[in-house]
């Protein structure tokens, strides 16, 4: 039996509800560290080879570079936070949708909060 009804296979028109947004987060924050991690490490590596390497990854991150560190870094603090939520979850706490849904929301504004602030110690 062929169904006549239109079928909208466009993501962008779904209504996610804002815990499968979290939880969708958080497996690209995942996917955005597990590609940035070779880059960080290449980047302490130089910090700790000498002083001048340290000089010029400093004023490196003052420009542009700096918006991609804050990335990678809002990516890290979102993973973790995001993280420790799921394993609160899973330990039984919170796994009502009323809980579910203050828990996503306070992840998100801890995420604005920790990112304005690490802009503001990159930038200032």
């Amino acid at each position: 039996m062929q169904s006549t009804r239109p079928v909208n296979h466009n993501p962008f028109k779904y209504k996610f509800p804002i815990t499968a947004l979290v939880s969708i987060g958080h497996r690209i924050s995942g996917i955005i560290l597990f590609i940035a991690i070779p880059f960080a490490l290449s980047a302490l590596s130089d910090i700790k080879a000498s002083q001048e390497s340290f000089a010029a990854l400093s004023t490196t991150i003052s420009g542009f570079a700096g918006v991609i560190v804050l990335a990678f870094l809002g990516a890290l603090f979102y993973h973790l936070m995001a993280g420790i939520r799921h394993l609160i979850m899973d330990f039984g706490y919170g796994e009502t949708m009323r809980i579910a849904k203050i828990t996503a929301w306070i992840l998100i504004v801890l995420e604005l909060v920790l990112l304005i602030t690490v802009g503001v110690l990159i930038w200032a």
